[in-house]
């Protein structure tokens, strides 16, 4: 991969921890989280719902405050940034949302939805390069430009999601969020938005961040996988390393627990039912997976795992990761 266009450096995420927002008490959304994106790749982002997976994507675009941390955008810190400048910039930072439905203006025209951009980026344009612009962009995303005068209630879930993707790729951004961008479309269409991701990807060499809890779409689009865990980063590698040969034992349970018809073992036991709130109270000093972990120690109630770098670009916060080096059963999906 390139020099990276986005370095993330020990980014933290606080919010209220009672309903009273003038409370003193926070817990961390997101804590100490590490990582970098390089023009076109594709970092997968996984992790059960609750782990932080949508807080991470909104604090780079600073959707919500950032506790603390870097978000550095080609060496300038996104966090630091006066509002004029960051608007500048957002550009190239554009994201798809999961709901592509509840994303779209069901008052505005697909024609003036996807103009919109443009007109903010590049006031100079004229009404005839706007509508050029939308008429390509449309075919560019598979849909026919005769369809630009229609509202986003006349189209299916799975052509919205092409209309919110084609709206974010108008001013030409350096880099793509898609927050479960896939997961609220049938199976077919999803390998279809996920197709045209990989071709937009391929053709302008923007960088991917994906999140989803489908790990098939995952292993067939990303480059590298960042898990997560109640706001921790748990574990980071190439994607065939991953799921070849995960780390930690939240990785495995993550792989263990999609179904597949011949599992080497079956998924592993658990100390808490899955769905249970994880995240540890701010005065707690453990691993943060400690409560559901079967294989835990007194080391890993006593103190929190960082990230250690255990081969080539793979990295596992884990004590115990050497003495549960076995190989993982095979994942099918």
């Amino acid at each position: 991969m390139s020099e990276p266009l986005l370095r993330v450096r020990h980014l933290r995420v606080e919010f209220p921890a009672a309903r009273d927002p003038f409370t003193a008490q926070v817990f961390a959304a997101i804590d100490d989280i590490n990582f970098e994106l390089a023009a076109g790749e594709t970092l997968g982002l996984v992790g059960e719902s609750g782990s932080g997976k949508s807080t991470l994507a909104r604090a780079l675009l600073r959707l919500v405050p950032a506790a603390r941390g870097e978000v550095l955008w080609r060496g300038r810190d996104l966090l630091a940034m006066q509002a004029s400048e960051l608007r500048r910039i957002r550009r190239d930072l554009q994201m798809v949302f999961q709901d592509p439905l509840a994303s779209l203006d069901p008052r505005m025209r697909i024609r003036e939805i996807l103009a919109e951009p443009l007109k903010i980026f590049e006031p100079s344009l004229n009404a005839r390069e706007l509508q050029l612009r939308v008429e390509r962009m449309l075919e560019r995303v598979g849909l026919a430009a005769g369809l630009a005068e229609r509202y986003p209630r006349e189209f299916s879930g799975g052509q919205c999601q092409r209309i919110a993707i084609a709206r974010a790729m108008m001013p030409d951004p350096k880099i793509l969020i898609c927050d479960e961008a896939v997961s609220s479309l049938d199976v077919s269409i999803q390998g279809q938005i996920v197709n045209l991701l990989h071709d937009l990807q391929q053709e302008l060499g923007m960088a991917l961040l994906f999140i989803s809890h489908n790990l098939g779409v995952v292993r067939h689009i990303s480059h590298r996988v960042l898990v997560l865990y109640a706001g921790s980063a748990v574990e980071l590698a190439p994607r065939d390393r991953l799921f070849d040969a995960p780390a930690h034992p939240y990785t495995r349970e993550l792989l263990t627990a999609v179904p597949a018809a011949h599992r080497a073992r079956p998924p592993m036991a658990r100390a808490q039912a899955p769905g249970e709130a994880a995240r540890l109270d701010e005065t707690s000093s453990g691993c943060v997976f400690s409560g559901r972990c079967v294989h835990r120690q007194p080391q890993c109630l006593a103190s929190a795992p960082h990230l250690e770098q255990i081969s080539a670009q793979h990295w596992v916060a884990c004590h115990r990761w050497r003495q549960l080096a076995s190989p993982p059963p095979p994942f099918d999906g």
